[in-house]
C-alpha cells in the first residue's frame, strides 16, 4: 500500500467516529431521556417508566392543551423535575366544581383519568406566558392547583414518546 492510500484509509476510518460524535451531540441537544418518578401521572405513565422528551418542541410555538410536559422542579422548590399535562393556556379560565375540570366555563372530557377529583378550586385566569398543569392522577398530584400556573420558560420539554416494555 502506498502512503497516499494509507492516509486516505485513516481518514475514511475516522469519518464514522466523527459522524457518531455529531449525532450524539445533536441528539443530546434535541432530546432528553426522562424517568417517571412517582404516581402523579397514572394511569398514563407509571412510576419508573422511561419517556423521551423534545427539548426544542416549544422553540417556535407555545404548549397546547393536552401536551405532557417536563417542568424544571427547581422553579417550584421541588427536588426533582415534574411531568404533568397542560390543561389550560394563557387567557383560559380554570375551575373545579364537584370534581369536574371546567375550562372557559365548559366541562372538559378527560378519558385519561381514573377517578373524580375530590377537591374543588375557585375560578382563576391563566396569566400571559404561563400554563396550568395537572397530573393525570388528580387526587395524588402536586401541580398548578398547589403552586399556580407555571411560566412557559420553566418547561424543559414535551413528551413525544414512551418506552414501555
Amino acid at each position: 500500500m502506498t502512503r497516499h492510500n494509507t492516509k486516505k484509509r485513516r481518514i475514511l476510518d475516522i469519518i464514522p467516529i466523527i459522524i457518531s460524535i455529531l449525532l450524539v451531540i445533536g441528539i443530546n441537544f434535541c432530546f432528553q431521556l426522562v424517568l417517571v418518578n412517582g404516581d402523579s401521572m397514572n394511569p398514563t405513565y407509571q412510576n419508573n417508566d422511561f419517556l423521551i422528551s423534545s427539548k426544542i418542541a416549544y422553540k417556535n410555538h407555545s404548549p397546547q392543551k393536552g401536551d405532557i410536559v417536563i417542568v424544571d422542579g427547581k422553579s417550584k422548590d421541588l427536588d426533582i423535575d415534574i411531568i404533568k399535562r397542560v390543561v389550560a393556556t394563557a387567557g383560559d379560565t380554570v375551575e373545579i366544581k364537584k370534581g369536574q375540570l371546567i375550562i372557559n366555563d365548559k366541562k372538559v372530557k378527560e378519558d385519561y383519568i381514573d377517578e373524580t377529583m375530590n377537591k374543588d378550586m375557585h375560578k382563576m385566569t391563566v396569566k400571559k406566558n404561563t400554563v396550568f398543569i395537572m397530573g393525570d392522577n388528580r387526587n395524588h398530584s402536586i401541580d398548578s392547583r398547589v403552586f399556580g400556573s407555571i411560566p412557559i420558560q420553566d418547561i424543559m420539554g414535551k413528551v413525544i414518546f414512551d418506552l414501555k416494555f
